[in-house]
């Protein structure tokens, strides 16, 4: 909703995640993604 009202806003807001290929609508999945990694004592490598 927020890219579609004011996309400069939206670019501005998200820009780090933008920047490294993360949509922001994901944020929330890959959060519980990582702190299930987390959890489970793995890493990305």
């Amino acid at each position: 909703k927020l890219k579609q009202e004011n996309e400069e806003f939206y670019k501005r807001q998200f820009s780090y995640y933008i920047k490294n290929n993360l949509e922001p609508e994901r944020i929330p999945e890959t959060f519980e993604l990582v702190l299930s990694q987390i959890r489970e004592g793995k890493s990305e490598e």
